[in-house]
């Protein structure tokens, strides 16, 4: 199965190339994504470091739906698209 990702400064879409209807569709992650009426799903791209020496991170819808983005938090991360790859040295709790 082939897939794509269309990573955006605010929304990321998932979509996958349906073999049965030669179709593209798009995919609805449950608790990652939301819809806007007969929109495609999209998953915020938020991401929020809920415990960094154990790993345990959440993104997407799940940040907002928790209340979690905070830009004054620094375990939230917003706007990131623009450093992927680059060498940043941060902060990360």
């Amino acid at each position: 199965m082939v897939y794509a990702i269309d990573f955006g400064t605010s929304n990321t879409v998932i979509a996958r190339w349906n073999a049965a209807t030669q179709q593209p569709e798009t995919l609805a992650l449950i608790d990652l994504s939301f819809r806007l009426g007969k929109n495609p799903p999209l998953i915020p791209s938020l991401v929020y470091v809920e415990d960094a020496a154990s790993g345990k991170v959440l993104a997407g819808q799940t940040v907002r739906d928790r209340g979690l983005d905070l830009s004054s938090d620094p375990r939230f991360f917003r706007n990131f698209k623009r450093g992927i790859g680059a060498e940043i040295q941060g902060f990360l709790p």
